[in-house]
């Protein structure tokens, strides 16, 4: 609900209730209560009806503020899978382009070069590496868990 209709609604309904409230205490109580026990009888009607709305609002915020911190932790989700996504992709695809040498060199050469098996190897190493870092995350909202990645 918008804060203006909500400050309607709320004002029209504590008029409509407080009138309610007098109408019936007329009723009950029409002559019988002085001046200032009627004035203490509504005093006491406000506070309470106060107190009710006041209680509904909280609870309302707090479920508001839940549901908030609740769409900020899957925003941090998600940022931290994208990250780790990223990460994997990278040093896959590093390790295929390796790969793709190799294969290169077994066409034309029909052998691969001490080179190329030095940087396969090198590639898989640090592709084992990496992937090892990513999977031993232990807090995936700890953006500190990434660092390692950028040092």
């Amino acid at each position: 609900m918008k804060p203006k209709i909500f400050i309607i609604v709320s004002t029209l309904m504590t008029a409509i209730i407080m009138s309610t409230f007098e109408f019936v205490k007329e009723i009950i109580v029409p002559d019988s209560l002085s001046r200032w026990e009627s004035h203490i009888m509504t005093i006491i009607f406000t506070t309470l009806l106060s107190l009710l709305i006041s209680t509904i609002l909280i609870y309302r915020y707090r479920d508001v503020r839940r549901k908030q911190e609740l769409m900020r932790l899957k925003k941090e989700k998600l940022k931290t899978l994208k990250q780790a996504m990223f990460n994997a992709n990278h040093y896959v695809n590093n390790l295929s382009n390796n790969l793709q040498l190799v294969q290169m060199e077994l066409d034309n050469k029909k052998s691969v070069s001490q080179e190329t098996v030095e940087m396969l190897t090198g590639a898989i190493h640090d592709t084992t590496l990496e992937l090892n870092k990513l999977s031993n995350i232990d807090d995936p909202f700890d953006e500190k868990g990434f660092n390692i990645f950028f040092l």
